[in-house]
C-alpha cells in the first residue's frame, strides 16, 4: 500500500538526529472542509447501507446535525475500515476528511438515494443500496448466524481468498474464540469451512481435529489429525494427539489432562 504522504531520509537526517517522519506527522494537519448546509429532512435520503464489495458495506449515519460515512468488511483490525465526517457540496456531492475521497449520491423514484459513487483519486466505486436486512458473511459471523454465514462465504469464497489474506488464520482464530466459549458445534463448523478453502494446509485439518475431539467426536477427530500428518509429517501437535486419542483417552477442558 502507498503511503498517501512519502516521506524520504538522508544520512545527514540520521546523523542529525532528525527524523523527518515524526516531522512531517507533526505537521500534518486535518484538511479543512467546508461545504453546503443541507437540512436535516434532505440528509435522511442518504442515511442507509450500501453494497461496496462482495465483502464489504459502507454505511451512512447521522452524525450530530450532519453525516458520517464508513466503509467496513468486519474483519477485527483491518486495514480496510474507513470512517470520515461527510461535507455536503451541493445536493448530492460530498468531501471527506480524507484527502483525494468524495461520495457522489444518485437519486432514486423516491428522492432516496439508491447509490453511491466513491471516488477516491479518480477511481470511482459504485455501491448500490443494500437490500433490506442483508449482511455479508463477516457480519453474521458476528450476530451467531454461522451457518449462514459459512454457506454465503462459502459461495464467494473466489472473491475472499482473491481479496482478504490472512483469511485462513483469521477464519481459525474465530473457530478457536468460539471452543474457548465451549460453542464447540459454531466452531466445528467454520473449521469445515476452513478446510474446505485450504485443503493442502495441515494446520486447518489439526484445528478441525481438536474441535472434533472437543466435541466428544472421536473418530472423526484422529481421521483429521491423520491428515494433519499426512501433510506435514512433522506435526508434533497432531502426533501428540494422535498417541492419546489412539489410546482412548479423553481431554478434561477443566483440569487440562488427558484421562481414560
Amino acid at each position: 500500500i502507498m503511503p498517501d504522504l512519502p516521506v524520504e531520509y538522508t544520512a545527514k537526517d540520521y546523523f542529525d538526529g532528525r527524523d523527518p517522519m515524526m516531522e512531517a506527522v507533526l505537521g500534518y494537519g486535518t484538511p479543512v472542509v467546508s461545504g453546503a448546509v443541507l437540512e436535516p429532512e434532505a440528509l435522511d435520503r442518504y442515511i442507509g447501507r450500501y453494497n461496496f464489495s462482495t465483502f464489504q458495506i459502507l454505511s451512512i449515519e447521522r452524525e450530530g446535525e450532519g453525516l458520517r460515512f464508513a466503509v467496513s468488511d468486519f474483519f477485527e483490525g483491518s486495514y480496510r475500515n474507513v470512517i470520515s465526517d461527510l461535507y455536503a457540496e451541493g445536493a448530492h456531492l460530498f468531501h471527506t476528511d480524507i484527502d483525494g475521497v468524495e461520495l457522489f449520491f444518485s437519486e432514486g423514484p423516491d428522492s432516496t438515494a439508491d447509490g453511491v459513487t466513491l471516488r477516491w483519486r479518480g477511481i470511482d466505486t459504485y455501491a448500490e443500496r443494500s437490500p433490506e436486512g442483508y449482511k455479508v458473511p463477516m457480519e453474521l459471523f458476528a450476530e451467531g448466524r454461522v451457518d449462514e454465514a459459512v454457506e454465503a462465504l462459502y459461495m464467494e469464497r473466489g472473491t475472499y481468498l482473491a481479496e482478504v489474506p490472512g483469511l485462513e488464520t483469521m477464519l481459525n482464530l474465530m473457530g478457536y474464540a468460539l471452543l474457548r466459549e465451549k460453542k464447540d458445534a459454531k466452531a466445528v463448523k467454520i473449521f469445515e469451512l476452513n478446510v474446505r478453502l485450504f485443503p493442502e494446509s495441515a494446520n486447518t485439518y489439526d484445528s478441525l481435529g481438536e474441535a472434533y475431539m472437543l466435541s466428544g467426536q472421536r473418530e472423526l477427530a484422529i481421521k483429521n489429525y491423520e491428515k494433519a500428518v499426512e501433510l506435514n509429517p512433522d506435526s508434533r501437535n497432531a502426533l501428540l494427539m494422535l498417541e492419546h486419542l489412539r489410546k482412548g483417552e479423553t481431554w478434561d477442558r477443566e483440569s487440562r489432562e488427558w484421562t481414560r
